[in-house]
Parts: C-alpha cells; structure tokens; sequence
C-alpha cells in the first residue's frame, strides 16, 4: 500500500474514531440531561418525622430471612428490636437453611432485649424447584402473618443495622403519601480501597437503570426497589399474588417492586425508592474479589440472560466509560509523534472530546461521592470502575454457560 493509500485509511479511522467519540458525548449528554437526573439522588423522605398527637399507629409485622448470619446479627438484630415506634411491632425472622448457629443466636438476642414474646423464629421448609431461596424465605415469612392484624409488613435483610426511628419515618412517609410500597438503599460499607472506589458506583449504575424520579413516578413503568429494606402494605402484596409471582426472581428486590407497581393484578401500586441514612449494611466485601463476587451473582440475571444484551451492555460501557481515555491518550499520541504528518487539529479534536466527555462522567458522580463523604478524586476514576463491572458481567455470563450460577452462601442458582 502507497503513502497516499496508507494516509486515506488512517483518515478514515480516525473519523470513525470521532464519529464514535461523539456519539459516547452525545450519550453522556442524554444520560445526565434526559434520564431522570439519575445521578443527582435527591429524592428524601417526608420531612414529617411523626405525625400529630393522636396519630393511628398501623401495626407492623417486620420479616427477616437469614441464611448463615450468626456473625451480623448480634449488631443487627438489637436495632430492630430497640425501634422507637408507638405502635405495634412484631418480628419474624425466617431461618432459611441456615448451617450455623443463626437461630440460636437470633433467639439470644431477643431474649437480652427483653422481646421474646414478640420475637417468632421460622423454620422455612425445603425449597422447591423453580423458587429462588431467599423469596421462598420471604414467601413462608408472609404466610405466617398473612392472617394477622398487621397492615404493614417490613422486609428488611439480616445485615442491615437501622437507626431508632427508621420504621417510624418510614410509615409517615408511606402514608401521608398514600404509598403501596417504600425502600431504602441502605448506606453500604466503603472501608477499603476497592468499596471505596466500586460501591458508589454500584449504587450509581443501579439508579442509571432505575433512577428514583421515575421509579416514584407512578404514571412511569420503571420500577426499582432496594432489598434491604422495604415497608409495603400487606392488602397490596396480597392483591398482586405474593411472592409466588416473582417466585424465581435473583434480583427480588426490583422484581417485588415491578410486581407491585404493575396494574397486571389490580390497580397499579405507587412505590417510591430513596438513599438514607436511616439504615446501613454491616456486611463487608473486603477487596476486590468480594465485590466482584457480589456482582457477578446477578448482573447476567439482570440482563435477563441475553447475549444481544450483553453484546449491547459491553459495546456501550466501553463507549461510555473506556473511549474517552482512548481518545485522550490517542490524541496525546498523535501530537507527540505522527509519521504520516497529520494536522493536530484531529489530535486536539480527539482530546477534546474525550476531556469533555470525562468531565461529564466524572461530574455526575460527585453526588453520589458527597453522599458516601469520599474525596472527590474518585470521580475521576469512573473509566477504572465502569471496566471492572463490565468484566463483572461477562464473567457473570460466562459463569451462567457453565452452569456455575451465582453462588452465594453455598447455594447456586
């Protein structure tokens, strides 16, 4: 190939590098401006914290499955039973299959916080085929107090610590907003380098696919929920079928929220997601290999087992995330050194584009690094963790062809 030929298809890589560069600012510029604004997490609870003298204080049944967590819930459990809530509130914790001492030590507990007539401990029977565990836990939870006087139920995970008035706020906000279901994302721990720089934006690409304007929207589809701890009314779950409608749900915690927010079985449900404060999880994924093992549990199930999705899925985080700093660095290239004498401006247009585009990446993310008090110089990492949880789903891909599942806590699914 001559010099003019060589020069002719280096041009027109470089414009397929721009035309690439420029739809990934394009698609930052969507995300920021037209979805929802995802990233700036400022949907809160009521500021009602009680409501007035007099107030008809629902009662509460509050279900709790526990598979080997005898470690957790010494901090836990106490946070529950200590609630500072004027009305009724019962508890259930639900021992799904545990094979350490979950039981004893749960019912231990209860006893030295004095609660063990409002304490109830659940043997959940053998999982049947086509049941996810922990909504199987869930399922035999809701059959026990399905008959009760209860009108709300809480679920809340056995490795999440509230503070005293978490339940109480909770229901004000559910109903002085006439809410079929409410959620908290817990404040997840961010200790070590690795959660420090992969944990916000768990929680940043989590409200990217379900951003929390639209999920409290209730003339919006989009229905997202956080597992760790949901308040729903009881009529509602009921309504829509109970946890036999999402019985082989991986990720419950949306699909219960989709199942509620549905008109599929009654009226549609009003939900509402929100951060807070109000409860943190005690669980520590330590580095690296913790998260990793987190995500790659469900990231595949999120993609509903497709490859044209996850073919879609790697193509756009790397646009998104990894071409920016393709482009910077090729631009940076081409200025030290271009053997067939190029004009910089292509150079400067690649650098351009890919600085404008990493300053808008790295902008979206402070709020989420305010929240969590981290130092700003995260934001500029989100190339780094954005690869990384695209290495999650492929691996998570990968560990669904060979049948590996997700594993966690000794069961494959």
């Amino acid at each position: 190939m001559d010099e003019k030929s060589t020069r002719k298809t280096v041009i027109s890589i470089i414009l397929f590098g721009l035309i690439a560069g420029s739809i990934g600012l394009l698609a930052w510029a969507w995300l920021i401006f037209l979805r929802g604004g995802y990233w700036r997490f400022d949907q809160s609870l009521s500021g009602i914290e009680e409501g007035d003298p007099g107030y008809n204080w629902p009662e509460v049944c509050v279900l709790t499955p526990a598979r080997n967590e005898e470690g957790v819930l010494p901090e836990t459990l106490p946070t529950l039973l200590r609630q500072d809530y004027p009305g009724e509130l019962s508890f259930y914790l639900v021992d799904d299959h545990s094979t350490d001492r979950t039981k004893e030590v749960a019912f231990n507990v209860a006893c030295e916080e004095g609660a063990e007539e409002d304490f109830h401990l659940i043997e959940n029977p053998t999982t049947p085929d086509g049941w996810a565990g922990k909504v199987w836990a869930l399922h035999n939870g809701l059959e026990e107090v399905k008959d009760g006087g209860c009108d709300l139920i809480l679920l809340t995970d056995a490795d999440i610590a509230h503070e005293p008035d978490s339940i109480r706020r909770l229901v004000v906000h559910l109903r002085e907003n006439n809410l079929d279901m409410a959620s908290l994302m817990a404040d997840l721990r961010t200790e070590t380098f690795w959660e420090k720089l992969l944990i916000p934006s768990f929680v940043y690409y989590f409200s990217m696919l379900f951003p929390f304007e639209w999920t409290n929207d209730p003339n919006r589809p989009t229905a997202g929920a956080a597992g760790g701890c949901v308040l729903l009314r009881k009529s509602k779950l009921l309504e829509a079928g109970g946890f036999e409608e999402i019985s082989d749900a991986i990720i419950d915690d949306c699909a219960l929220g989709e199942l509620i927010k549905s008109p599929r079985k009654g009226d549609r449900g009003k939900i509402w997601l929100s951060l807070s404060h109000l409860v943190r999880s005690t669980r520590s994924y330590g580095g690296l290999g913790g998260i990793w093992k987190m995500v790659s549990r469900s990231a595949f199930s999120q993609l509903k087992h497709s490859f044209a999705l996850l073919i879609g899925t790697v193509i756009g985080m790397a646009v998104l995330f990894l071409g920016p700093v393709g482009l910077i660095t090729t631009g940076i290239a081409g200025l030290l050194a271009s053997p067939l004498n190029l004009p910089d401006i292509y150079a400067y247009l690649y650098i351009g584009i890919g600085a404008t585009t990493w300053s808008l990446t790295a902008a979206s993310f402070v709020p989420i690094m305010n929240w969590y008090d981290l130092s700003k110089a995260y934001t500029l990492l989100g190339p780094l963790s954005g690869g990384l949880y695209t290495l999650m789903t492929i691996d998570s891909a990968v560990r669904w062809i060979t049948g590996r599942g997700g594993n966690w806590k000794g069961r494959t699914y």
